[in-house]
């Protein structure tokens, strides 16, 4: 990759506004990912502004380059890159076909199935346990309840009414691996970092397995076969130029006895200290500063 001593002189006239927060469930960790982001880019000598879609202000700032680190609704949605493409603002991350199809999961599933993708299975009969019920649009794994029974199915509606409603969508459980494929251009090359195994004291990876310290260790490389390993990077590579993506996109895989099935894609990672994309970047000898050169590189 290219200093980022030249990347500084690109970028030294250049306004940078890193866009967190907003209106979404994950606007915690949006936060926590801005903020991540704006202390590199200030230690690294930009121009570096914070910006909260949520306050009216933003609407009157001005910047020439957006830093994405909105998770859900606006940041992963089309949202944001809509707001970006009106204004002829260059911004990091995929654009708007990417963001608008990643977040909705079961429309996600839908085109795997069309490319020959592996993913679990929907659902149709709520009595056949055990099953995930999950957001239509939702990330974070905010929502996420693995349905054993019927008794269990009552309590979860009867304490969360939208897991009723159309809102909510049902897929297989499936008992196996959980690893994750980070995919990021470098230098106009795509590449799939190493692959992360995923292990979590929770009986899944939800949100606070995510975000708690201590409740979640990686495995880096993953405990994978070679075979595996090239499958993964086969499936990843599809699906970001299927979407025409940009930046980093992170692809999260269950592996069980019939091989890798595609749970989802984000299009628009965490960057928090616990987060999966910066372990992946570091296990293959990227700083945390270098990963930020190659996210303003996507910025177009």
């Amino acid at each position: 990759m290219r200093s980022s001593n030249d990347s500084v002189i690109e970028y030294k006239d250049k306004t940078i506004a890193v866009i967190s927060g907003g209106i979404s469930t994950e606007r915690d960790v949006s936060l926590r990912s801005g903020k991540n982001v704006y202390l590199a880019l200030k230690n690294m000598g930009f121009t570096v502004i914070e910006l909260d879609p949520s306050q009216p202000s933003f609407f009157d700032a001005s910047f020439d380059i957006a830093f994405n680190c909105l998770h859900g609704k606006w940041g992963e949605d089309g949202g944001i890159q809509g707001y970006c493409e009106l204004r002829q603002i260059p911004y990091t991350g995929p654009g708007i076909k990417a963001t608008t199809v990643g977040l909705n999961k079961p429309l996600f599933k839908m085109v795997l199935r069309q490319l020959g993708i592996p993913v679990p299975k929907d659902i149709s009969d709520p009595n056949e346990f055990p099953f995930i019920a999950k957001p239509v649009s939702e990330g974070s794994s905010i929502g996420i309840e693995i349905i054993k029974n019927k008794a269990a199915l009552d309590d979860a509606i009867k304490n969360n009414p939208a897991m009723g409603s159309r809102t909510y969508f049902f897929e297989e459980y499936i008992l196996g691996k959980e690893v994750t494929s980070g995919v990021l251009d470098i230098n106009g090359e795509v590449t799939v970092l190493p692959i992360l195994e995923i292990n979590t004291s929770n009986e899944f990876y939800d949100y606070d397995g995510k975000y708690t310290p201590g409740k979640t260790s990686f495995i880096l490389p993953a405990n994978i076969t070679h075979e595996m390993k090239a499958e993964i990077h086969k499936i990843s590579k599809q699906i970001y130029d299927h979407f025409e993506c940009k930046g980093c996109i992170r692809i999260d895989i269950m592996i069980d006895e019939s091989g890798p099935k595609v749970i989802e894609m984000n299009t628009n990672p965490g960057l928090t200290d616990l987060s999966d994309i910066p372990a992946q970047a570091k296990a293959m000898g990227m700083s945390f500063e270098e990963l930020m050169i190659h996210y303003l590189n996507s910025a177009k």
